[in-house]
């Protein structure tokens, strides 16, 4: 079983991913580590939680897997997912 991963490090990881011209997206990404998983525990960041606000930003900009996505996209699906 693989090591559970902080969502604030996974996030972090994410934004640099994010082309400047996606700015809502951004703005968002960053919002929610500024205003929550900054303040949280390291445990806390491990817990579901943390994940589903994270998911659902995600969701939003991008839907889905699909393989017509720009490399960005892909590459934050990957980073998100753990593949990358």
């Amino acid at each position: 079983m693989s090591e559970p991963r902080d969502a604030f490090i996974v996030l972090l990881r994410i934004i640099q991913e994010v082309p400047e011209d996606q700015s809502e997206f951004r703005e968002e990404l960053e919002k929610l580590g500024r205003n929550s998983l900054a303040y949280r525990s390291p445990e806390a960041r491990l817990r579901p939680s943390s994940w589903s606000e994270l998911d659902v930003i995600m969701k939003k900009y991008i839907p889905d897997a699909d393989p017509n996505n720009e490399e960005w996209k892909k590459n934050c699906i990957d980073i998100f997912v753990g593949t990358k």
